[in-house]
């Protein structure tokens, strides 16, 4: 998913590995999820905008790059 705008309320993506590229503004959480009895999924989210809440990337070896954005929140690795 690409966000080049304003989202207001909580994202939660599927299973599977996802992606995230954010130079808007998000207000609410987003949770990337991941299958539990597939095991980690590798998500990446690619912020250059302004997320106003917490960031879960469930378990995996996720990506998490935040040149010029920002987090007002706490991002949570898996």
């Amino acid at each position: 998913m690409t966000n080049h705008a304003t989202i207001r309320g909580n994202l939660t993506f599927g299973n599977g590995s996802d992606r995230l590229v954010n130079t808007g503004t998000i207000t609410g959480a987003v949770t990337l999820s991941d299958v539990p009895t597939t095991g980690a999924i590798a998500d990446t989210v690619i912020n250059a905008g302004l997320i106003i809440g917490d960031v879960n990337l469930g378990n995996g070896n996720d990506i998490f790059r935040s040149r010029g954005g920002v987090v007002d929140g706490t991002v949570f690795g898996g």
